[in-house]
């Protein structure tokens, strides 16, 4: 899933376009959550597994016991936050051929308590607060992604799939609670449209180029060095160092 500004670069068409769909109510919408790693959970003939993104390998790395976790990444925090996850999911009601997605966003040890009485966790970039007392769970994870014949489909209720069978287990739907646009913010999308299209230029990128460039700004925005008023600077070189890498 691409984000929003990334689309633009991506799209064939212009995503600013989407805006007249936006005002129209064709669209729905989600809430972008900051966890890591991202978690496949599946179950299959032997039973109840975990995942990173090497499940979509050609020889898919599933994790049905703590040993395939160690065997595979050894004495690590990951392996670690790995053995919590598959420990706390094991009785879930995860039927045979079952595929889910989430993010993780804590697991036991990754929660403080602020001075007010608030939990707080940060999986990623963004420091997360909330007035439950999560110190007593084992893990969170924020469901987004359920995939049927190898297809992804966003926004089901896989939190209703996974039970409450599963002790430890602070989850809920990353489309859950999601308020609707308001009427300001419509009038101000088409401001913006408007003054886009005044400024916008047509370009055409080779698909290497664009996939390059998407990777660029993610470097710039993990950096903190990302400028909205340009970010083409030293492009060149991160090209040129990642060809470097890739002869090496």
């Amino acid at each position: 899933m691409d984000n929003f500004e990334d689309r633009i670069v991506l799209a064939k068409k212009n995503p600013i376009h989407w805006i007249d769909d936006i005002c129209n109510d064709k669209v729905t919408w989600s809430r972008k959550w900051d966890g890591a790693p991202s978690i496949f959970v599946g179950r299959d003939e032997q039973g109840i597994y975990v995942a990173k993104k090497g499940i979509f390998n050609k020889n898919p790395k599933l994790y049905h016991t703590d040993d395939d976790i160690k065997n595979d990444l050894g004495d690590s925090p990951l392996a670690d936050k790995l053995f919590v996850v598959l420990l706390t999911l094991k009785d879930c009601d995860l039927e045979i051929d079952d595929l889910v997605q989430g993010d993780l966003l804590f697991t036991r040890g990754d929660i403080t308590n602020t001075k007010d009485g608030r939990s707080q966790f940060q999986a990623n970039t963004i420091v997360y607060q909330t007035s439950g007392l999560l110190n007593s769970e084992w893990a969170g994870i924020v469901w987004h992604t359920r995939y049927i014949d190898a297809q992804a489909h966003y926004g089901h209720d896989i939190k209703s799939m996974i039970g409450d069978n599963c002790h430890g287990l602070y989850q809920f739907n990353a489309d859950s609670e999601i308020d609707p646009i308001d009427e300001d913010t419509k009038t101000l999308l088409s401001y913006m449209k408007k003054e886009y299209n005044e400024v916008k230029i047509d370009f055409s990128l080779n698909q290497m180029t664009v996939d390059l460039y998407i990777r660029y700004i993610n470097s710039k925005i993990k950096e903190g060095t990302f400028s909205h008023n340009g970010n083409i600077t030293n492009f060149a070189n991160f090209v040129v160092d990642k060809m470097t890498r890739a002869v090496d």
